[in-house]
């Protein structure tokens, strides 16, 4: 559905086949297309936000594998998860037990440390990673089917500044990755796309319509949810010379921390857990900071076998 007239009021949207439905407000969730609705709203007059893009050239190639009978996870164990540290390896790989009795594998890359997605060469490209266990996984599982691994690209990550703007248009908010939309590897995406909704419904609790003040609010309140993430991504990103675009202050200082933390997190379970923590939105960034974390990690970090 593409809108029709925003920032009026009686605010309507027009379907593919030609049909006009009317709305209180339009909610864009239309994923990684700011520039299609940016196209929408300077057709009817409306302004456009800033845009900040981070280039990371991400690609990921996944396949499905079966699942032996003695092919079973350790207790308390649900995945396995491995990366290679920045900047020298560009790789991430990640294989998750699913429903009836598969493992999903997925193997990640920036900047062109792609994997092919052929049988041969997705096995060969996990057999190379840093940590032996997901490429002796796929060595002895079989697969599901013939057809060859799936591949997902990720050119670059996109933020829309919508609170920037003096007067956003009435009648019409963009939510998920039509907001902000973060590099696929670090799996932030949907749990901020959840954490806006709930905003979302605050601010029109809290204001009746969709008013202004309303969307003037729900911005305010959605770039507070957005601001760690990004930071923790565009981060994680900026540690590769090769990544292009807005560089937030201070970035070059927090990753030489960060790859501290990162090192220190594969030999202690405290910094393991922060890690995770913050990756999972239950922490801020600032918890990577705490003057205890920071003595432990730094400690830890001088025993991790990729320390080099």
């Amino acid at each position: 559905m593409r809108a029709d007239r925003i920032g009026r009021g009686g605010e309507r949207g027009r379907t593919g086949g030609g049909e006009n439905l009317a709305a209180d407000l339009v909610v864009d969730a239309t994923g990684h297309s700011g520039t299609r609705s940016n196209r929408w709203l300077r057709a009817l007059g409306c302004p456009t936000p800033e845009v900040a893009t981070v280039k990371v050239d991400v690609a990921y190639v996944t396949r499905l594998l079966r699942r032996g009978a003695g092919d079973r996870l350790l207790d308390g164990v649900l995945m396995y998860l491995t990366a290679g540290v920045p900047p020298r390896d560009k790789r991430a790989a990640a294989a998750f037990p699913v429903e009836g009795d598969r493992w999903v594998v997925t193997l990640a890359g920036w900047h062109g440390a792609h994997a092919p997605v052929d049988p041969q060469g997705f096995a060969k490209s996990a057999a190379e990673l840093p940590t032996p266990h997901i490429g002796e996984l796929i060595a002895r599982a079989e697969p599901v089917g013939e057809q060859d691994a799936s591949r997902f690209t990720y050119p670059q990550s996109c933020r829309r500044f919508f609170e920037r703007l003096r007067q956003p248009p009435t009648g019409y908010v963009a939510i998920g990755d039509a907001l902000c939309s973060f590099n696929p590897v670090y799996g932030q995406g949907m749990s901020v796309a959840a954490l806006e909704a709930v905003e979302l419904g605050r601010c029109l609790d809290r204001f009746g319509t969709a008013s202004s003040r309303m969307v003037r609010a729900y911005y305010r309140a959605a770039a507070k949810v957005i601001a760690g993430p990004w930071q923790v991504a565009t981060g994680g990103d900026f540690m590769y010379p090769e990544t292009v675009g807005h560089r937030p202050p201070g970035t070059d200082l927090i990753n030489r921390y960060v790859r501290q933390v990162l090192l220190a997190s594969h030999v202690s379970v405290d910094a393991h857990r922060v890690v995770l923590d913050m990756q999972h939105l239950l922490v801020p960034p600032s918890a990577a900071l705490r003057p205890v974390t920071v003595v432990r990690s730094l400690l830890a970090a001088r025993r991790s076998p990729a320390r080099t």
